[in-house]
């Protein structure tokens, strides 16, 4: 991953301003171009554009530590031997480089549109003994030799599972109940216009949309489009009540 002060003097070296952004709410969804940094720095001076925003992303270390929370998630009792464990994991942990980022995004604004690329170097995917929190206390109480370690895993994917459905029901109720009382999304009446604004809808309010990210953290934008138009459909169809419309929701 190219340092901050080598992209830096990448973009000043070519006459464009390099400016750090801490987000991009003003900006319309970017398209994002599949070309190398250097590409992109050509595609800039072809567009006579003078200023390139860019930002880095981090992990954070937290995420990966085993907490008192991780514990009681799988509910299982410490000894002295598996705190002192636990304790080793956890310094592991915090000996990894943080301040090394995993993706470096730049955009620029052009002709009423937005381009952007994103440089991703996922390091943290390379290391073997970083994982979950939680798959890594059960592999270490494997390790360990206790005998019920199957019975305990089996336990906390279920309760994640459970969770996991909860939530993303929550997720679709409250979609449907918004979508039912807002009169922009009433004046959708093509298929055009509501894919439009379901794109919109992520962009200004992406936690109504949550149910329609995979797990890597992207949008499902043709999962929401379906449901759009099943909502659509139940609402011209004089079917109001929010959990049965929101059960009809993939």
């Amino acid at each position: 991953m190219i340092s901050e002060e080598k992209l830096r003097e990448v973009f000043s070296s070519n006459n464009v301003i390099p400016i750090r952004y801490l987000n991009n709410e003003n900006c319309r969804r970017p398209f994002v171009l599949d070309i190398s940094l250097d590409e992109f720095v050509e595609f800039i001076k072809i567009k006579n554009v003078g200023i390139v925003f860019y930002k880095y992303f981090f992990y954070d270390f937290e995420k990966y530590l085993i907490t008192e929370e991780t514990i009681d998630s799988i509910d299982i009792e410490l000894d002295d031997e598996l705190k002192a464990r636990i304790e080793k994991y956890n310094d592991g942990i915090r000996s990894y480089d943080f301040d090394r980022p995993y993706r470096l995004t730049c955009l620029i604004e052009c002709e009423n549109s937005c381009y952007s690329i994103n440089i991703e170097e996922k390091w943290i995917e390379e290391q073997e003994r970083i994982n979950e929190p939680e798959i890594a206390l059960i592999s270490m109480v494997n390790s360990y030799g206790t005998d019920d370690t199957d019975e305990i895993y089996n336990r906390y994917l279920s309760e994640q599972t459970e969770k996991l459905n909860a939530l993303l029901a929550e997720s679709k109720r409250k979609l449907v109940e918004f979508l039912l009382s807002d009169s922009k999304f009433k004046m959708c009446t093509n298929q055009s216009l509501r894919n439009s604004y379901a794109l919109t809808l992520e962009e200004s309010n992406p936690d109504l949309v949550a149910a329609f990210y995979n797990k890597n953290g992207r949008y499902e934008v043709h999962r929401a489009y379906s449901a759009f138009e099943i909502v659509y459909k139940c609402m011209k169809s004089g079917l109001t009540d929010v959990d049965e419309i929101a059960n009809y929701i993939g």
